[in-house]
């Protein structure tokens, strides 16, 4: 299985694919917002097109989990940690 990394805060590697599958599902569709246009009219079909395509550039994958951790953030008073590493 193909999976992508992001950079942490901390400058580690996360598995980004993994991780998404403990991520508060309605943050996700509100991260999507800082997706280009070109991947759909919407937040579903962007976030969708994000997420199975492999092809999408690493420092748009980038963007939307830095954006999804201020998003965890500010809802939850800590930030996104999941042991994925």
């Amino acid at each position: 299985m193909f999976h992508r990394y992001v950079t942490t805060k901390d400058g580690k590697a996360m598995d980004f694919d993994r991780a998404l599958y403990m991520a508060d599902k309605n943050l996700m569709a509100e991260a999507s917002d800082v997706l280009p246009e070109s991947m759909g009219d919407n937040t579903f079909d962007k976030f969708i097109q994000m997420r199975m395509c492999f092809a999408t550039p690493l420092d748009v994958v980038q963007r939307y989990y830095d954006e999804y951790c201020r998003l965890h953030q500010e809802k939850y008073g800590e930030p996104f940690n999941p042991d994925v590493m």
